[in-house]
């Protein structure tokens, strides 16, 4: 069982990583705190495995937590940040407070959250790993044969003195020939960034007589000069007396992952830009699928990235836009028949991602083989766009060259570039229709302006909130005095009971109704009208009512 403890002032957060990581791994059990002081006296009881906590809290932040428990506490008990702040200089100072990790919140939950478990799990692992060699040393060599991480011992010279089968692997030397070897020579690290050598953990280690760790950007180049990540650390071995008698190096090969993190990186990166795109947000679709397309075909390093977009009928698709990496050029046009490729099209509908590494072994592809073979496409990566569970196009993503096996976390990047697309598609929906209404707005305000007759609109208590200028002529009221007043109030006595009593019908009733009434005017003449009123429905319901008078020419009468 792993045993967490996760700080965080953020109730709902609490809530939300508890679940994923319990869910996640049986074996994680997770207990959660608001205030970092409370989190002290419980890591102080020992029963915790790991600790994550955010960045900033309102008492003290996660650093301040970090920087008591591995000074106040002496605790070395694994410690994640997990925060939404990615500043560099938080992480640097994360990391030279101790921290064991330095996760960032945000993009997709499912990676995040994935990251971290794994992360958990890593440093647990590895903390446990460390115990187990400083309190057992005397059954070393099957602790170093049974880890699944590279264990190199050296003596107090920093000569090595064994290894374990992992290291032979990871350096390209045998422990026959190894053995007796300075580290350095056979564990030769560099800084990823700055191709500088990394100091050697072994003499850092004698030196200080403290635990060393190196983050994931160190380079172990190999004995045959192959590179791969490693995430390292070196520990003191002490004897009875507490004098330190040597060094054990722990190191893991992180290559996949640290790819892997950089890959969502730059994923994460291209989702946020498009998210954000004009283009996109406009609803300008033939530039937006232009910027999608480049922007899919970079992040994912493969030749073509297109976008077919399904017919009526939904027997054919057609390219909307073809981006060729290697030209730099844009087309469009191509069609592909739904009675020429039925396999192709029942797999768009029914799955979300059609990833095929081989395009003519693949089933669902393998109708495709003309266009394959044309543009010389070895492997496809299909996101389907979807809106409201239906299929209405697809991000076709072909890689040229050798097969290529689709990653999850590409397969999970083309199907959030599909979503790009509908969001563009429905943007540009949107777009059509506030055109439309605008158009009809103008052209309903242009009628009734023009009507020779006095136009109101009501609200469902009979409130005049539109009107025509015919009638602010007929009352004699300038807009500011019409404006909030009801149509009752130009009318007296039973006309104006009258004339609420229709509003109420018109809007209760759902019915058109007329009423003959003495309209009241500004400067106190009566004027017989005959008023007309239908219900306004929306899909919310009746609204209020449309009303239109008409002049009975000095005819007086009721309803």
């Amino acid at each position: 069982m792993i045993h967490v403890l996760y700080v965080d002032d953020d109730p709902s957060l609490l809530d939300l990583t508890r679940e994923f990581l319990e869910t996640r791994n049986e074996h994680f059990t997770i207990d959660t705190v608001r205030r970092p002081h409370e989190a002290l006296s419980v890591v102080e009881s020992g029963e915790y495995d790991a600790v994550v906590s955010d960045y900033q809290m309102p008492e003290m932040d996660g650093l301040e937590l970090l920087d008591a428990v591995r000074n106040d506490l002496g605790s070395a008990i694994p410690f994640v940040v997990f925060t939404g702040k990615g500043r560099e200089d938080v992480a640097m100072e994360a990391l030279n407070l101790g921290a064991d990790r330095y996760l960032q919140k945000g993009g997709d939950p499912s990676s995040q959250y994935g990251m971290l478990a794994r992360c958990i799990e890593q440093e647990v692992d590895y903390y446990r790993t460390q115990q187990r060699l400083q309190e057992r040393e005397e059954n070393l060599r099957i602790i170093l044969e049974s880890i699944g991480e590279a264990v190199i011992a050296t003596d107090a010279d920093g000569t090595i003195t064994r290894l374990n089968g992992v290291a032979e692997e990871l350096t390209g030397w045998d422990r026959t020939t190894a053995t007796g070897e300075p580290l350095n020579e056979v564990f030769t690290v560099y800084d990823h960034e700055s191709g500088a050598p990394v100091e050697d953990p072994a003499g850092t280690v004698l030196s200080t007589g403290a635990a060393v760790s190196f983050a994931d950007e160190t380079l172990l180049v190999d004995r045959d000069g192959n590179e791969r990540h490693v995430a390292e650390s070196g520990t003191p071995m002490e004897d009875e007396h507490g004098n330190v008698v040597g060094v054990v190096v722990v190191f893991r090969d992180v290559t996949e992952k640290y790819r892997k993190q950089r890959r969502q990186e730059r994923q994460q990166e291209t989702l946020i830009d498009l998210a954000h795109d004009e283009d996109v947000i406009a609803g300008n679709l033939p530039a937006a699928l232009r910027t999608i397309t480049t922007r899919a075909a970079e992040t994912l390093d493969v030749q073509r990235a297109g976008v077919w977009l399904l017919d009526d009928d939904r027997t054919e698709l057609r390219c909307e836009v073809l981006y060729d990496r290697s030209t730099g050029e844009y087309s469009s046009g191509l069609t592909v028949d739904a009675d020429e490729c039925p396999a192709y099209f029942d797999a768009l509908e029914n799955n979300r991602s059609v990833d095929a590494a081989d395009v003519f072994a693949d089933p669902r592809t393998s109708e495709l083989e003309g266009y394959a073979e044309e543009h010389g496409v070895a492997s496809l990566l299909d996101s389907t766009v979807r809106s409201g569970g239906t299929t209405v196009g697809v991000v076709c993503l072909e890689h040229v060259g050798d097969p290529r096996t689709w990653r999850d976390d590409e397969v999970r990047f083309g199907a959030e570039v599909a979503d790009q697309v509908l969001h563009a598609l429905s943007n540009r929906e949107r777009r059509e229709r506030e055109r439309e209404f605008a158009r009809e707005k103008r052209f309903l305000a242009a009628t009734v302006d023009a009507l020779d007759d006095p136009f109101c609109g009501l609200d469902r208590d009979g409130t005049v909130v539109r009107w025509n200028e015919r009638f602010e002529a007929v009352t004699g009221y300038e807009s500011e005095a019409i404006a909030g007043r009801s149509l009752a109030a130009c009318f007296e006595g039973g006309d104006a009971a009258r004339v609420d009593a229709a509003i109420a019908r018109a809007v209760e009733g759902r019915e058109r109704v007329t009423v003959r009434a003495d309209l009241v005017a500004k400067d106190g003449e009566t004027r017989p009208y005959e008023f007309s009123g239908v219900p306004v429905e929306t899909d919310e319901g009746i609204v209020g009512v449309a009303a239109v008078g008409r002049s009975l020419d000095g005819a007086r009468g009721s309803e």
